[in-house]
């Protein structure tokens, strides 16, 4: 039984027509005066209560006879081109640092090179096996934190991108310290990565991070001669291995330091012998450290007091390295070869009427680093050239012979210059920030190059420094900022780092990164 309130005595018509009722009888004078019948009036108590019992019955089936049509109509078969009406999609707040991970990848995609792999292909099967608090969670976790943080414009994403870096950091030391665990290949890993936050966030004019960065490269020597040669018994091994040699010998180059020999030894390993289609730079890495040693011994610039013996001798050592390279660059495979698009109007984009297209990022980062040795390598020989030229050269044939050696050489740099401007516009078009992080290096030392020497044309040059500025402020790697200023001030890398530069290697005291 259910209450249902106090009805209204009124008549039927009444009630319809919302009138007041008398209530007179035999009929009320509303209807009598309307000559309308009148059927009398209800009596209240009837109407108080209701028995609901089959209200509620047929209540409780509703359910019931629902999920029945429900069954029946996702069993029914739908005709052709019939419209099908979709539930509505329930979205899920998604986390900053799930958000951070997601950027990471997609900005350093996982992709293998189809010449050879990289340690990037490696990082998403480990990612997803680690805890939540793993150096390498941490690590990636900042990477993508910044990267929001400077795309998004957001100053609390920074600081949380910072606040990851620090748990990576303390992680890390903690595992160098413990043998086993320094050894791991995800702890070579995380170092590495800890350098490319360093890379792509180069926050202040300091340059600190720059320093940092190179830390990090001194402590990825030291794992690699604390690991071994059994560190190349895996693919995984070996990627990182290249990896970090890359780094190792840019770090050298920086700060006119020899190649460790730990580089060299492991390059040339027995064990790195099968890689050597996939990985053809182990082929030249001895003419590449006898280079890095030759000009960590000798100054760029020859001194007053430098004789024609050394002189004449440095200049043989470079230039059996430059041939070494140039056979070498003849031996690459064509995998390695980039196609040409022609640009039929020209754009702020594309420095002349033509650009190259790499089958990937890793191809293009590959070919750039072997133009990085080669413009250096020419650049000291035509220094030497010169000096011998205007101090030491017996007669007219022997200055117009060196003069034409000093036009071969600088031929060959602007011919690698041409071609680094030229991989610019297709890597850029990926959008991906390791494409821009691989650019750095390369083009800072394109446009870097001594106007003494090689005079690089104030075009290209003011096209480089707007490239660099366009990966800083469009990729989000900062580094590159830092080294458009420098080009602008026309300053030297060198000259404003504050790094330790006897020796690119660690010692087993200063294992701990800092």
């Amino acid at each position: 039984m259910g209450y249902f309130g106090l009805p209204s005595k009124a008549c039927s018509p009444c009630r319809g027509r919302r009138i007041k009722c008398d209530l007179s009888t035999p009929a009320c004078s509303q209807c009598v005066r309307s000559h309308r019948t009148c059927f009398g009036y209800r009596n209240p108590v009837d109407l108080l209560f209701h028995d609901q019992s089959e209200d509620v019955a047929c209540k409780a089936q509703r359910p019931k006879r629902a999920s029945q049509r429900r069954k029946a109509a996702e069993s029914a078969i739908i005709p052709k081109g019939s419209p099908v009406t979709l539930p509505s999609p329930v979205f899920f707040p998604i986390s900053a640092e799930t958000q951070a991970s997601c950027f990471f990848f997609s900005n350093y995609p996982s992709k293998s090179s189809k010449t050879y792999k990289t340690m990037y292909e490696y990082i998403p099967a480990l990612y997803c096996t680690e805890s939540s608090d793993s150096p390498l969670v941490c690590i990636v976790t900042a990477l993508g934190l910044a990267g929001l943080s400077y795309h998004t414009d957001t100053s609390g994403l920074g600081t949380a991108a910072t606040a990851w870096y620090d748990r990576a950091l303390r992680k890390t030391n903690y595992n160098l310290r413990h043998g086993e665990l320094a050894k791991m290949d995800q702890t070579l890993l995380v170092v590495l990565l800890l350098g490319l936050y360093e890379t792509n966030t180069c926050r202040n004019p300091s340059y600190r991070s720059i320093e940092s960065a190179l830390t990090h490269v001194k402590g990825a020597t030291a794992l690699l001669d604390l690991r071994g040669e059994n560190q190349l018994d895996s693919e995984f091994g070996r990627a990182l291995f290249t990896q970090a040699r890359t780094q190792i010998i840019t770090g050298c180059y920086q700060t006119k330091t020899s190649v460790p020999d730990v580089v060299v030894r492991l390059s040339l390993s027995q064990r790195c012998y099968y890689d050597r289609i996939i990985d053809p730079m182990g082929d030249i890495i001895l003419s590449v450290s006898n280079f890095c040693n030759t000009k960590a011994e000798i100054p760029f610039n020859p001194p007053e007091y430098q004789s024609e013996s050394i002189t004449r001798a440095t200049i043989a050592r470079y230039t059996s390295i430059t041939k070494a390279f140039a056979n070498w660059d003849q031996s690459l495979a064509d995998g390695f070869l980039p196609s040409i698009v022609t640009v039929p109007k020209a754009t702020p984009d594309v420095l002349s009427d033509h650009y190259h297209v790499y089958s990937d990022i890793w191809i293009a980062g590959f070919t750039n680093n072997y133009r990085a040795n080669s413009i250096l390598v020419h650049e000291a020989l035509i220094s030497q050239l010169c000096f011998l030229q205007s101090r030491y050269a017996h007669d007219v044939n022997e200055i117009l012979e060196l003069e034409d050696q000093i036009s071969h050489s600088r031929t060959i740099i602007f011919s690698d210059i041409e071609a680094v401007c030229a991989s610019v516009p297709g890597l850029l078009q990926t959008k991906s920030a390791a494409a821009g992080v691989g650019l750095l290096w390369i083009l800072y030392l394109s446009a870097q190059v001594s106007p003494g020497i090689v005079p690089v044309p104030e075009k290209t040059r003011c096209w480089i420094i707007g490239r660099l500025e366009k990966i800083g402020a469009e990729m989000g790697v900062r580094q590159a900022s830092t080294l458009a200023a420098l080009l602008r001030k026309e300053l030297h890398l060198w000259t404003v780092l504050e790094v330790d530069q006897a020796s690119i290697g660690w010692t087993e005291e200063s294992m701990a990164i800092r």
